[in-house]
Parts: structure tokens; sequence; C-alpha cells
């Protein structure tokens, strides 16, 4: 797989989660990736007026191949 071809999958696969977890939540309030409407005192409120809280992922990808051709015998 290329690398264009797995950021691709990868922001889809991100962007449907948030999708599911929104319908999935909404009866708790919960909302994903809200627009934010405000800024005051150094908090982010979305347009309904709650506080918005910011969650950052740290995720690497590698990849190890062998120096030489994988010989059994």
């Amino acid at each position: 797989m290329e690398l264009k071809d797995f950021i691709k999958a990868t922001i889809k696969d991100i962007s449907n989660a948030v999708t599911e977890l929104n319908e999935e939540m909404s009866d708790k309030g919960l909302l994903v990736n809200p627009i934010p409407e405000n800024h005051q005192d150094g908090m982010v409120y979305s347009q309904d007026g709650r506080w918005l809280q910011k969650i950052d992922f740290n995720v690497s990808v590698s990849f190890c191949f062998p120096l030489r051709p994988y010989n059994p015998h």
C-alpha cells in the first residue's frame, strides 16, 4: 500500500469513527469535533455554550523489512 493510500484510509476511518461516536453518544450529550463559537479567558466554547476540550493522539507507523531475502533452507 502506498503511503498516500494509507493516509487517505486512516483519515476516512477517523472521520467515520467520529460520526458513529456522535450518533451513539448523542443521548449522553457527547459531541466530538463541534464547531467552536467563541473564546473566553483561554477557554473555547461550542455554539450551544459547551466548553470544548482538545484531545491529542500520538500515533506512529513503522515498517520493518529484512536486510536480505528470507531463505528458510
